[in-house]
């Protein structure tokens, strides 16, 4: 006597189903992902050029030199910045000033500018630097008091830097009520 064992399997109608069940899960969780990345990316960012304006300000009161936080590339701070003591008073980078440290450019998609109505002499980030003097006050190229404001965007994320014409420093999500 013969036995016949019948293997079940699946038919493809079920393994497509599954897969497309599998599809829609993944499309879900690499947007959750991506924007977890995003507010990742935008948070090392804020911290680091926070970090590197506060070792400014410090560097200054206790060198007794100015020192300055330029952007690489002009007003462009997405690609990278550079810390660096001004010994020749100047207010830009060259042969004879003390390089402190250099950022690398910022991850893609990021943003880092100043925003469209902080305009005027006072805000200096917007012109692509941010000078200390010897006592720690923020101050521009001619001397002048300064104060303002950079903005960090990653996709739907926004971070806002601020500083003030005391040398005061704060990072802040745009959405919470404090970040005005």
């Amino acid at each position: 006597m013969k036995k016949h064992l019948f293997v079940r399997g699946f038919t493809l109608i079920e393994l497509l189903l599954v897969l497309g069940l599998l599809a829609g899960l993944l499309l879900i969780g690499s947007s959750a992902y991506r924007q977890l990345r995003q507010r990742a990316d935008l948070q090392i960012a804020g911290s680091s050029l926070l970090a590197a304006a506060r070792q400014a300000r410090a560097q200054a009161m206790s060198s007794g030199y100015a020192v300055v936080l330029q952007a690489q590339d002009a007003r462009q701070w997405q690609l990278g910045w550079r810390l660096f003591v001004d010994r020749d008073g100047d207010g830009r980078f060259s042969n004879s000033d003390t390089l402190l440290q250099q950022q690398a450019p910022l991850p893609a998609g990021l943003q880092l500018q100043a925003p469209p109505h902080a305009t005027g002499a006072a805000n200096t980030m917007a012109a692509g630097y941010l000078l200390f003097n010897e006592r720690g006050f923020p101050v521009a190229r001619e001397g002048l008091q300064a104060n303002g404001q950079l903005e960090l965007r990653h996709g739907e994320q926004l971070q806002r830097l601020f500083f003030d014409k005391t040398g005061r420093m704060r990072l802040c999500d745009a959405g919470s009520p404090d970040c005005a």
